[in-house]
């Protein structure tokens, strides 16, 4: 079976990276696995509002599974084979060691379109990716202010929905 593994994190880019994937499935014949990394936060301060580190962890892991639900379902209503897969850790680790146990025709992801200097104070999941991956990996970038406005307000949405 053909896999084309879709690491999405639910920001404004996810919509069209999963339309993307769903396009290269049909065209390929393949499946798509949707693979969402829970990524906590090391800082105390982050977790501290969530009552620790262990309820943060519970929150994104509901949260992120009915959202993968939703995406799997909508894929599958759409004709695609879909698969969902939610983990816990570091995501440019987890998508690496995914893709080398699924061995996925290639791993489509989006980029978020950050600087430079963003991405060598903070990194990014997609650089380390790249530098690690052992099949090819197809890159959806945000394409434009507005979607980055659109990450933003979804990312809200999501730490209000946690909180209650």
């Amino acid at each position: 079976m053909k896999f084309i593994l879709v690491p999405i994190d639910f920001s404004a880019a996810t919509p069209l990276v999963v339309s993307q994937a769903a396009n290269l499935a049909g065209i390929l014949r393949a499946h798509v696995i949707l693979l969402y990394v829970v990524h906590v936060p090391k800082f105390p301060s982050a977790t501290a509002e969530f009552g620790g580190r262990a309820e943060l962890v519970d929150a994104l892991e509901i949260a992120g599974e009915r959202q993968l639900f939703d995406l799997k379902a909508d894929l599958i209503r759409r004709g695609v084979n879909a698969h969902s897969l939610r983990l816990t850790g570091n995501p440019g680790t987890e998508i690496v060691d995914q893709a080398r146990k699924l061995d996925p025709l290639c791993i489509v992801m989006g980029s978020h379109g950050h600087n430079a200097l963003y991405d060598l104070v903070v990194g990014s999941t997609v650089s380390a990716v790249l530098k690690r991956a052992l099949c090819p990996v197809v890159v959806v970038p945000v394409r434009s202010a507005a979607d980055r406005t659109k990450f933003v307000r979804l990312r809200r949405r999501i730490a209000s929905a946690v909180k209650s």
